[in-house]
């Protein structure tokens, strides 16, 4: 049997897990990371730590004695390195949205070029817009960078001592070039940023190093692992869900998602939908988001002095003939329309509506948000056969039913999940050469349960479709006027 370590650099935990060539998880195990001054930074120094306690916690069942090793992380960050490797300041996660300033002067002044270039707009939480940020601000640390690079990169610095990324991670800085597939140097110039403080690129499953003497030592690793360069925590998941070309995804958690591949660079997405490489090579992983996805359960619960759980029950609980509607935009509209300031609302209010209707009306927003994305990415790219459900979207049999009432496609549920750590494992076992390529891993790897909606009828589905025709109309009215949907 293989065994295959994964590490997963969360935004709330840090976790580690040991696979075998199947997808099966051997071993997890995981501790949560202290915001040390924001709850958008994170020392680089803890990751490394709890790392090393992780791992030292599985020497007793494993032996530190592993395959390979892949890793994982969360996206979009600013860490800083001087050139002794050491982090300069804490990272500035993805969620860091200081840079304000630095992303309308982007897109006043470049935003089509970025579009054309980079396939994503210049908003706060890119790599770009907080390098910007620090140079204005900082400039004392600017001038000491050596690389900048991502959360996953630096634990694999750390452990074999050399520094890369990968073309998902690229992607997500703004400084990619989407069409050439390598960093924008004729842009980077522009801006008076040196391409040379950006790692070398690497594939996603190719092996990057191995575990040095001195990682071992202090790890219990077996000298001499082979570790792969891994990929963005998106592209991981995306993986690990066994999403493809003929495939979504659907994310509740704190926000909300839908993702997709394609071979297709599509010119038509620019500006609406958010573009990332794959951890396939000319493949595209398409992100459509709604900022306050499952945190709008969190608000209006918090607002109405109950849980978040008691949000979902009342929803379950409401009339199906309410015409009520949730705009889920208190923290910006995120996909297709890309505007990012607070404008969510309740439509269609009426006397006979109860905290339940509200309650309802919530939970099809934030599905009737993430349909509209859907449904640009399936007009521009082809329709989908499958819609595979994860997080809250997985848990929620009133949500699954919801789903499965706008979205003409076959459901299925992962049997784990933990995708981005199961993606994360399939990008090692094809860098040993385990399985000749990702979609055979991927296969091999990830499982399902078809999911068979629980007593929907004509008439439930019948009501829902008419909110979310109405629903449209609304968001019509505020955001598409003179935009090419």
């Amino acid at each position: 049997m293989e065994k295959i370590l994964v590490i997963d650099v969360g935004t709330t935990r840090l976790k580690t897990a040991v696979l075998d060539e199947k997808g099966n998880i051997l071993g997890f195990k995981s501790a949560y990371l202290s915001r040390s001054q924001a709850p958008t930074e994170q020392d680089p120094k803890e990751w490394y730590e709890l790392t090393l306690k992780l791992l030292k916690e599985f020497n007793e069942e494993f032996n530190g004695d592993y395959n390979v090793i892949s890793v994982t992380g969360n996206m979009h960050a600013l860490l800083p390195l001087d050139r002794t490797g050491s982090p300069l300041m804490n990272a500035w996660l993805w969620n860091d949205l200081r840079a304000n300033q630095e992303s309308k002067e982007l897109k006043l002044m470049y935003e089509e070029e970025i579009f054309n270039r980079f396939y994503n707009p210049p908003i706060p939480g890119f790599t770009l817009t907080k390098l910007l940020h620090l140079r204005k601000k900082m400039p004392e640390v600017y001038k000491l960078i050596w690389k900048i690079v991502q959360p996953k990169d630096f634990i694999v610095y750390k452990l074999c001592g050399n520094l890369g990324t990968d073309p998902s991670d690229a992607s997500g800085t703004l400084m990619f070039n989407m069409h050439k597939k390598k960093w924008d140097n004729e842009f980077l110039e522009k801006i008076g940023i040196s391409s040379g403080i950006l790692p070398d690129i690497n594939g996603s499953y190719e092996i990057i190093g191995r575990v040095s003497e001195e990682a071992a030592n202090v790890t219990g690793l077996l000298k001499g692992i082979p570790i792969v360069t891994g990929a963005g925590d998106l592209a991981t998941a995306s993986l690990g869900n066994g999403v493809n070309d003929s495939t979504f995804v659907f994310v509740i958690g704190t926000a909300g998602q839908i993702m997709t591949t394609s071979h297709l660079l599509s010119d038509k997405l620019k500006g609406k939908i958010f573009a990332l490489c794959d951890v396939i090579p000319d493949s595209i992983l398409y992100l459509g988001t709604i900022p306050a996805g499952g945190y709008s359960f969190e608000w209006f619960g918090n607002m109405n002095n109950f849980s978040k759980e008691k949000v979902i029950e009342y929803a379950g609980e409401a009339q199906m003939d309410t015409n009520i509607l949730y705009l889920p935009f208190i923290l910006g509209t995120g996909t297709p329309y890309m505007f990012y300031k607070a404008c969510g609302g309740f439509h269609h209010i009426s006397p006979s509506d109860s905290i339940k209707e509200f309650c309802q009306a919530i939970v099809e927003g934030i599905v009737f948000s993430l349909k509209e994305s859907a449904d640009i990415m399936s007009k521009y790219l082809g329709n989908r056969q499958r819609i595979i459900l994860q997080s809250l979207a997985a848990k929620i049999p009133l949500i699954k039913n919801v789903i499965s009432a706008i979205f003409p496609y076959k459901i299925l549920v992962p049997e784990s999940s933990e995708s981005s750590i199961k993606g994360a494992a399939i990008l090692g076992a094809v860098g040993i050469s385990l399985y000749e390529n990702i979609s055979s891993a991927q296969k091999a790897m990830t499982k399902h349960e078809s999911f068979l909606k629980e007593g929907g009828d004509t008439y439930y589905k019948k009501n829902i479709l008419k909110r979310f025709q109405e629903y449209q109309n609304i968001t019509k009215t505020l955001f598409q006027q003179g935009r090419d949907y």
